[in-house]
């Protein structure tokens, strides 16, 4: 009600406290370095940015291992965690990771310019 109540009287719309996000098409960003095991035809970009939405409760301090963030989809990907909310094939088919390897990529912590060229 305290939102409505402000943004009707700033003649606004959305939430007060978080800036606006916007949707990218990770599929189709280039990168100029290729990733060990992905094939050709798959982005590295994607492959960055589903690695760091993992890692980023480790990297923040939250956490020690990404097993241990319960609020990520890491757990399903792992198979610890059923909850069927997410699209494991579609995830696969996008990011070019395997079930043989997905935890060895996982702990491979991105370094600060694949982190930077998220962004």
């Amino acid at each position: 009600s305290y939102t409505r109540a402000i943004n009707i009287q700033e003649h606004r719309t959305g939430s007060l406290f978080t800036k606006k996000t916007q949707a990218k098409d990770i599929s189709e960003k280039e990168s100029s370095k290729r990733i060990k095991g992905l094939h050709p035809s798959q982005s590295p970009y994607a492959f960055n940015c589903f690695h760091y939405i993992h890692q980023n409760p480790v990297r923040a301090g939250l956490v020690e291992k990404m097993d241990d963030w319960e609020f990520s989809s890491f757990g399903e990907f792992t198979l610890k965690y059923d909850r069927e909310i997410i699209n494991i094939e579609l995830a696969r088919e996008v990011v070019g990771f395997d079930a043989e390897n997905f935890r060895d990529q996982s702990n491979n912590m991105l370094n600060d310019e694949d982190v930077e060229g998220i962004w």
